[in-house]
């Protein structure tokens, strides 16, 4: 998992051979990190993974059912960001889908810190494999079809009342056997009526999330900050901070952002550093953004540009739409890969969520 917003990468790349047994001891304190007691439970804490500015993944060994997870905890104390950790983690273990990785456990440590225990994803990241392609037509069939598997993630969390609100390639893996998996919930909305039994962390501008640069044209990451989400591929109205506007369409804005990047090698915006597409996010300026899709091909920019547009504009079933577009982007592509057939995405009339798409 990438690392922001709790987003730390729990892989390695699929080309690396992975050892699960835990790692060897760093000191009088254990195997894992010295912070970490060595067993927790039937958990064997192992080496820390990664670590971001707000979240720290660690391998462990389940000695219960001999496999090798991933427990996930705040990087330092800080009461609401542990508290969004709690709900990240039962909010994922309600969202049962083979692209949403699953959660097995939930505790807290002797200190008090909370933590949970999920899959643990060998691969790599959508943004590790797009930036390694030489050009943005290599391997499109194939990141096609890794678009197609996260709209489908995408569409049934909404249909659970669900809002990811993060969309980005950092906060997709993909496995060593090409399985796809949509993570890192700490920022997701439920809908009113959606999962009454969870209690929502309110969203407190100033105090949860913002910017920080990383690279010169996408880099921005969630950190601690005033908006919420990543600018390179927010709706404007998440950009301008207007914390109870975003609804389902703001996951479409995403989706189109993602899949303008897969199409033309960068997300809907970019700018010379972090106040340049911060600024763009907010004024929803897609002119650079039409340009690059209008020169990748006609139909396969229309794709990205209605799903965009979509997130802008108020469009419903946006998330069905996105995926139709598939189809276009495909021929566009020269792709003629079979695509696993899946069921129409449910009407917005059916959604615990409301109508509105």
């Amino acid at each position: 998992m990438t690392d922001h917003n709790f987003n730390d990468e729990v892989a390695a790349d699929k080309n690396q051979t992975i050892d699960y047994r835990p790692a060897e001891p760093k000191g009088p304190e254990g195997f894992g990190p010295a912070d970490l007691p060595p067993v927790l439970g039937h958990y064997v804490v192992g080496q820390e993974l990664k670590h971001g500015g707000m979240g720290r993944i660690v391998r462990v060994w389940d000695e219960q059912f001999k496999r090798p997870l991933a427990l996930k905890l705040v990087r330092e104390r800080n009461a609401r960001l542990e508290q969004r950790l709690v709900y990240e983690g039962r909010l994922t273990g309600c969202l049962q889908h083979p692209s949403i990785p699953p959660v097995h456990d939930q505790g807290r440590l002797p200190d008090g810190r909370p933590y949970f225990i999920m899959k643990l994803i060998q691969g790599g990241s959508l943004s590790d494999l797009l930036r390694r392609r030489a050009s943005p037509t290599e391997e499109l069939p194939r990141f096609l079809l890794i678009f197609e598997q996260l709209c489908a993630a995408a569409g049934y969390a909404h249909s659970q009342g669900v809002i990811h609100r993060d969309l980005k390639p950092g906060n997709v893996m993909v496995g060593a056997f090409g399985e796809v998996q949509l993570i890192d919930w700490g920022l997701a909305k439920l809908m009113p009526g959606a999962m009454a039994a969870l209690e929502p962390v309110a969203d407190e501008p100033g105090t949860m999330y913002g910017l920080k640069q990383t690279t010169v044209v996408a880099g921005l990451e969630t950190t601690a900050g005033a908006a919420l989400g990543t600018p390179a591929y927010m709706a404007p109205e998440q950009a301008r901070g207007e914390l109870e506007s975003p609804d389902a369409r703001a996951d479409v804005f995403g989706l189109g952002a993602i899949l303008c990047e897969v199409l033309t090698g960068s997300p809907a915006y970019r700018g010379r550093d972090v106040h340049a597409v911060a600024d763009q996010a907010r004024r929803a300026d897609l002119t650079d953004a039409w340009e690059r899709l209008a020169n990748c091909g006609a139909a396969a920019g229309g794709a990205a540009a209605t799903a965009v547009g979509s997130g802008v504009g108020g469009g419903s079933g946006a998330v069905g739409a996105g995926r139709e577009c598939l189809g276009t982007v495909a021929d566009a592509a020269g792709d003629r890969t079979p695509r696993a057939g899946r069921d129409p995405e449910p009407r917005s009339a059916d959604r615990p969520g409301g109508d509105r798409r």
